[in-house]
């Protein structure tokens, strides 16, 4: 799937206090040039101002929504740490949230309570987040343990000035979802298939990328009939994989965790797909 990237360059406010916000779409290959660029100009104007003989590090907090091995999120942290953490004075300090495995409001509450021990006494200089738990948690505890730090954002798929206000500065990067021109792409390369079933999970990015798909069914209606397989155990998902009719297209959304709580990789979620007996040829 393809993405086009927004990048938010701040939040500023009109001559009536509505938030205002500066909005570029960008495509993979300008993005992370753009997203160190920004973490670069926020971290070393401090650092060329300081005396060579000033021992003090500034600190960059990295939270992941996930956990290490990830994919996503383990080549956000390489990046950084290749950018970042080999430059003098810059201590790159890495944490990871866990949310695939863990989401429960108690947990939550527990994170909060260890955040507050780690960080209340530390000074941190620029928050990096990857997807949209680890935005969302940091928010939360913003005014209290980083009020004025700023705060970097990538990876979230869809963000409003509601969300974000009043959390300045802040500056991010927003997946543009293009799964409608990927069903263009599928029925331009398949136009005789009846059907596309969609595989989602039930963590929070499979039930966004299941509703904006859900939202495509009436545009897409006289062309491909819609089919979901949502929410289901490893084995159900064999199961049902195997019934899949040959003029169908299988199209994977999201399948880290089962309904039974077992987490996988990006990598080995794809061959649990591939290893189910699928009359189809046409997976996507």
């Amino acid at each position: 799937m393809k993405y086009l990237m927004t990048l938010y360059t701040g939040l500023k406010q009109n001559n009536l206090g509505i938030p205002l916000m500066k909005i570029i779409k960008y495509t993979y290959p300008k993005l992370f040039f753009l997203f160190f660029l920004i973490c670069q100009l926020l971290v070393t104007p401090s650092l060329t101002n300081a005396s060579p003989d000033n021992q003090d590090s500034q600190r960059v907090l990295v939270v992941n929504s996930y956990h290490p091995g990830y994919t996503w999120s383990d080549d956000i942290v390489l990046g950084i740490q290749d950018e970042l953490g080999a430059q003098r004075g810059i201590e790159v300090i890495i944490e990871y949230l866990d949310t695939k495995r863990h989401f429960e409001k108690s947990y939550f509450r527990q994170l909060k309570e260890l955040y507050r021990q780690k960080y209340k006494l530390t000074d941190i200089d620029i928050i990096i987040t990857s997807d949209d738990n680890a935005l969302d948690f940091i928010l939360s505890i913003r005014k209290e343990l980083f009020p004025d730090t700023p705060h970097i954002f990538c990876g979230i798929d869809h963000i409003n000035t509601e969300r974000i206000a009043g959390h300045e500065p802040l500056y991010g990067i927003e997946e543009a979802d293009s799964t409608a021109s990927t069903i263009d792409l599928i029925l331009s390369i398949h136009p005789d298939i009846e059907s596309i079933t969609f595989i989602a999970d039930a963590t929070s990015t499979g039930k966004l990328m299941l509703d904006r798909t859900r939202k495509l069914k009436r545009t897409f209606q006289k062309y491909v009939h819609f089919n979901f397989i949502i929410g289901v155990s490893v084995e159900e998902l064999q199961l049902t994989l195997k019934d899949i009719p040959e003029n169908a297209v299988i199209f994977y959304l999201s399948f880290i965790r089962d309904k039974n709580g077992k987490v996988f990789s990006i990598e080995d979620s794809m061959k649990i797909r591939h290893s189910a007996k699928i009359k189809s040829p046409n997976p996507a």
